[in-house]
């Protein structure tokens, strides 16, 4: 039996219930809403957790009995005692919780039936009941708190309360049982009766049919399955057959040893990532072509000896720091927003600005490394699964790319099956994290992800996890949030959190994810602000006339000049906003990314879960993504980044970048401006690629050597495009004249440039420079 203190007391609601179910109590009744006054700083900070405790415990229906049991010799003590602790038995994973058995006593009397008089402060059991009130007791030995009666004991001549419960490792039949009471389109079942024990990814059969079911997701009292059927050798989301399932049907938890009724319950499991390889695979991992099946390996037809669809997050003590780069062939996001591999990154961008194309392009990157490449088309461009598929060289008959494997779905696909295949994805990723290999996981669109969230919340309503108010505060991760928010976070990090980089003793792989998030034109404006659901809009540049006119000790003609300029400001604002809008919205408006777009509240959720993110201001086939380096970040930062890149100073170059976009809007003219933006507007030219111009770490880091370390982008006489045509230049002669050096650069990302090399490309640099200026 495993002992946990007050001060190790998780804050998690599912904790809070577990731990207090297991506490030790005498307590007397009373009918109090509130906990009793604090009288003293440690008083306070007890009755604080309590008090927390209870509001998750009444959220989830759970009436609470609580005790402060002050004994002493005399009349009741006015300080608090030592704490009582919690017994439990082993810790929760991620998404079962461990059972516990706990026993709730009187506390012993001693010979002569006294009670005993040392000072002792405990929190009692808290016990589900058919009541739907929550009857919370404080008491303490010199009388009832606020609202209670004195003198009742609620435990009087009961010993000993049982409160033992499932295991919730799948190793008793209690709570694996349920009922159908649900079927929504594309196969997804609402079930009740599975407890929440029940692990995720398990599988269930149902009595009497072939029919087999997929546990994805709990949401007390309800839980969700995915129907699947057996193709072949694997399954895929049954959406034609669910007439076979009728509501009220029952369904029980599948064993991995049958006879064995404490046997653990059997996960479900894909193709072995070695057997996907080169292949298009539908959202449960089953391969779209014929010569797919046949590579599937024997062990997984006689074993099903596969990859688990879910699995918990690597804990802390499994990872590694992140010390290695991640190239993507973007000179933009390699030198200014390094990834290092096993980052979570976020791309977002408006509708139609490339972010899948720049998905595609990092695959396309990791032809010459030993990156395993795994590409989610779940959202608009599953429409153009096959497209990609050719883009990234998976083609089937030819199996020209063994090391990517692209998952996809069906035009009609569902928000369940989406999420299904986002996390087939992940569990491919995991199977060559597991061999030791580093994987490049890339989801075109995570809104499966939250629009599956959104759906369990439609169909289990909860008021109370439902209320997005101010009123209806959890403390999640250090942040006080809505009970809503605080589900949604858990809910993402348990699929989030599987990214990660394994420690040498698991095989030193990685996954890296590159996840697509489209927001709404106009999101991220100046004059924009929304909620969830992304309406509202606020005029600051009315906010500032109002401030401006609210200065009453102002001088008069001071007041007329700033409001001028505001105006003048304001309308060039106006006009320039207009013309970028009705350009973005005559090329965007019937991009099939406005399907699914997410609100800018959602996105920067998101971008706190994820280790940075990359946004996308604009795109055009032609010339390439415009990057948004104000807004673009990684947390990462050096450890990810290709060590020649240090060389060039990428940090000062990214804040020169910002300071002359700052400068361009509110600084005043003059050769300081001038020099800092043509500068500027040289290097932001060179990172403008085309989705086919992928470059590698030499091509990235000559391009902007050239451009940084000299000073003929200052020059009046010379355009951006000259200092464009400079930089090619130079890369091209280094590639001819010292290839050693740029195969050297290219071999070892994490290998720093020596003087030497750095010299012969200086020299090469200087005789570019001689020819064209």
């Amino acid at each position: 039996m495993q002992t946990i203190h007050h001060s190790c007391l998780t804050r998690s609601p599912h904790h809070h219930e577990r731990a207090a179910k297991a506490l030790t109590a005498e307590t007397f009744t009373t009918r109090s809403s509130s906990p009793p006054k604090a009288k003293s700083l440690k008083h306070r900070a007890m009755m604080t957790m309590m008090t927390m405790m209870l509001s998750e415990t009444r959220r989830r229906g759970v009436v609470g009995v609580v005790s402060l049991a002050q004994r002493s010799a005399g009349k009741g003590g006015g300080g608090c005692g030592r704490y009582a602790s919690l017994s439990s038995s082993s810790s929760r994973s991620q998404n079962s919780s461990k059972s516990f058995s706990a026993k709730a006593t009187r506390r012993p009397e001693d010979e002569s039936g006294k009670n005993d008089e040392t000072n002792t402060n405990t929190i009692g059991m808290f016990s589900k009941t058919a009541s739907s009130s929550s009857s919370v007791a404080f008491s303490s030995s010199a009388g009832a708190f606020a609202g209670g009666e004195e003198g009742v004991d609620a435990f009087e001549g009961q010993e000993v309360i049982d409160a033992t419960r499932e295991e919730t490792d799948g190793q008793t039949s209690i709570g694996q049982t349920g009922t159908v009471t649900s079927i929504q389109p594309g196969g997804l079942l609402v079930l009740e009766g599975l407890r929440s024990s029940v692990q995720l990814g398990s599988v269930l059969r149902f009595p009497g049919l072939q029919a087999k079911a997929i546990l994805l997701s709990h949401r007390e009292p309800k839980s969700f399955a995915m129907l699947a059927t057996k193709l072949g050798a694997v399954h895929v989301p049954d959406s034609d057959n669910v007439a076979e399932i009728k509501v009220g049907d029952a369904l029980e938890v599948e064993k991995m040893d049958e006879e064995n009724k404490k046997s653990k319950s059997k996960a479900f499991q894909i193709p072995p990532e070695k057997d996907l390889r080169g292949r298009i695979v539908s959202a449960l991992g089953a391969p779209t072509s014929a010569s797919g099946f046949q590579s599937i390996s024997e062990a997984y037809l006689s074993e099903q000896s596969g990859e688990n669809l879910v699995a918990d997050p690597p804990p802390v003590d499994a990872r590694k720091p992140i010390t290695t780069p991640l190239i993507t062939g973007a000179s933009a996001v390699d030198v200014l927003t390094p990834i290092g591999r096993g980052q979570c990154l976020l791309v977002s961008g408006e509708p139609n600005t490339g972010v899948s194309e720049f998905l595609q392009m990092s695959v396309s990157a990791q032809k010459k490394s030993n990156v395993r490449c795994v590409y989610a088309a779940v959202g608009a461009s599953k429409e153009k699964s096959l497209e990609i598929a050719r883009a990234l060289n998976v083609l089937e008959e030819k199996n020209t790319n063994t090391s990517t494997t692209v998952v996809t779905v069906s035009k009609d696909a569902t928000i369940a099956e989406r999420y299904v295949a986002t996390l087939t994805a992940f569990a491919i990723a995991e199977g060559a994290r597991k061999s030791g290999q580093d994987a490049l996981l890339c989801v075109d669109d995570f809104s499966g992800m939250t629009g599956f969230a959104r759906e369990m919340a439609e169909l289990a309503p909860d008021a109370k996890l439902d209320d997005e108010s101010d009123e209806n505060k959890e403390e999640i991760e250090g942040m006080l949030v809505s009970a809503a928010m605080a589900e949604r976070r858990r809910f993402l990090g348990t699929t989030l959190q599987r990214v990660a980089r394994l420690n040498d003793k698991l095989g030193g792989g990685s996954i890296t994810l590159l996840g697509a998030m489209t927001h709404p034109i106009g999101a991220y404006d100046k004059d924009y602000t929304g909620s969830l659901n992304g309406e509202g809009s606020i005029d600051y540049m009315q906010k500032a006339r109002e401030t401006v006119a609210n200065f009453e000790s102002m001088p008069e003609a001071l007041q007329k000049k700033l409001a001028d300029g505001l105006k003048k400001k304001g309308e060039a604002a106006s006009q320039a906003s207009s013309i970028t809008n009705y350009a973005k919205r005559n090329n965007q408006t019937s991009a099939p990314e406005n399907a699914y777009t997410q609100p800018r509240p959602l996105v920067e959720e998101f971008m706190s879960i994820t280790d940075g993110q990359v946004f996308i201001k604009d795109f055009d086939p032609e010339t390439g993504w415009i990057w948004d380096q104000k807004m673009s970040v990684s947390r990462i930062g050096a450890p990810g980044q290709a060590q020649a890149f240090k060389k060039i100073n990428a940090l000062e170059l990214r804040l020169q970048l910002m300071q002359s976009g700052d400068m361009s809007a509110y600084g005043k003219s003059g050769e300081e401006k001038r020099k800092l933006n043509a500068k500027s507007d040289a290097v932001g030219l060179f990172m403008k690629q085309t989705p086919g111009e992928v470059r590698s770490i030499a091509e990235s880091f000559i391009g902007v050597y050239a451009m940084t370390k000299t000073s003929f982008a200052e020059r009046e006489d010379v355009s951006g495009a000259k200092m464009l045509e400079f930089a090619n230049a130079c890369i091209v002669q280094a590639k001819s004249n010292i290839a050693d050096v740029v195969e050297s650069i290219n071999a070892s990302s994490i290998g720093a440039l020596n003087a030497a090399d750095e010299g012969k490309i200086a020299a090469v640099v200087k005789d570019v420079a001689a020819k064209m200026f």
